[in-house]
């Protein structure tokens, strides 16, 4: 059972990689103001949309030197994280 665990929760931060990679991608987007009509951008913004929709409206946007720092994709990234550790210390002994 033990290792079932273990390839589950390997598995998971994997994904969780992926996850916070994509919206990290995403956060640089914005804060550069990457235009929203350009095919990769959307496909970003497309890929992580589903990611911080539980988040949205948490927060506000914040300008620092003509960049968005967008805290919505900041709380998203470590809410996942902490969710993620926090499953783990429980379930993986």
């Amino acid at each position: 059972m033990n290792r079932i665990v273990k390839f589950i929760f390997g598995l998971l931060e994997k994904i969780l990689i992926l996850a916070e990679s994509l919206l990290g991608v995403r956060f640089i987007l914005r804060f550069l103001n990457a235009s929203s009509g350009a095919e990769v951008v959307r496909l970003f913004y497309s890929l992580t949309d589903f990611l911080i929709v539980p988040f949205e409206g948490i927060f506000h946007e914040v300008i620092i030197f003509g960049g968005v720092v967008d805290t919505v994709i900041l709380s998203t990234g470590v809410a996942y994280a902490l969710i993620f550790f926090i499953l783990k210390k429980i379930f993986v002994r």
